[in-house]
């Protein structure tokens, strides 16, 4: 008996100690997350290197546009995929996505907002199931989403945010 009391509570002490760890991890990946889409939101737009009919764009290495219409674009990396969603009746200070996706209720891990220049941007992340989470980054009536792993979840939300700031819409 006091053998199992024993092994009970060397396991409840190594759960106690693996907890802190992994949300560590979470917390970091956020700071980097938010940091990282910061940074791109505030820095000059990246030059475009991908033309469709509506829009002019910077797209990442490794990343390919699976398909598009007017106000979306599926881009592609990897097994990954990404939702590029374009509301033209909005500008670059337009608040209307980020509060359509604050209506949802959804608890976010982070909610983040920037202000620069007259525009509006924000990232939004929310856990969907063990080490999958849901990235939102967005200027005015500009928004990406992805699905990723912790790992890849700063450095996706950054890229995401490049591609997003270099968005430069055709004239009609």
């Amino acid at each position: 008996m006091p053998r199992r009391k024993l092994m009970t509570g060397l396991v409840l002490l190594c759960l106690l100690l693996l907890l802190p760890a992994c949300s560590t991890s979470l917390r970091k990946e956020k700071e980097a997350a938010a940091e990282g889409v910061e940074e791109a939101f505030r820095q000059e737009a990246k030059e475009a290197n991908q033309k469709t009919e509506d829009i002019s764009f910077y797209l990442p290495a490794g990343m390919i546009v699976k398909s598009e219409d007017k106000y979306n674009h599926l881009i592609q990396k990897g097994s990954k995929m990404f939702i590029l969603f374009i509301n033209p009746n909005e500008d670059s200070k337009s608040k209307v996505l980020y509060q359509t996706a604050k209506e949802g209720s959804k608890d976010y891990l982070l909610d983040k907002t920037f202000r620069a220049d007259g525009r509006f941007g924000y990232l939004l992340i929310q856990k969907l199931k063990d080490d999958l989470y849901e990235v939102v980054v967005g200027i005015g009536g500009i928004k990406m989403t992805t699905e990723t792993e912790l790992s890849g979840l700063s450095k996706d939300a950054k890229s995401m945010m490049e591609i997003v700031r270099s968005i430069k819409m055709e004239k009609e």
